[in-house]
């Protein structure tokens, strides 16, 4: 899977388990960078995460209601070589 506007970004997306379960778009933004997540729950809206090796579980550091918002954000994090999304308490 490729996005036009980052023709070099390797995409994944990765389908629910069952049709209630989340959805997930990793990046991988290369060069040292931490991946890009965005997971999306229908009933919750979207998280974006830059995950390091010890987060698996810990949640999304970023909850975002529509797609535009969680968008915006992953580009920016794209963009700028962001190396985290600030981290939702």
């Amino acid at each position: 899977m490729k996005f036009k506007r980052f023709p070099g970004l390797p995409i994944t997306l990765e389908e629910p388990a069952n049709e209630k379960g989340p959805w997930f778009l990793f990046v991988d933004r290369k060069d040292g960078r931490l991946p890009l997540s965005i997971e999306w729950r229908p009933d919750q809206g979207f998280g974006v995460t830059t995950p390091g090796p010890e987060d698996f579980g810990t949640g999304a550091d970023e909850i975002y209601v529509s797609m535009r918002e969680a968008t915006n954000r992953a580009i920016t994090l794209i963009e700028s070589g962001g190396q985290e999304a600030s981290r939702v308490t």
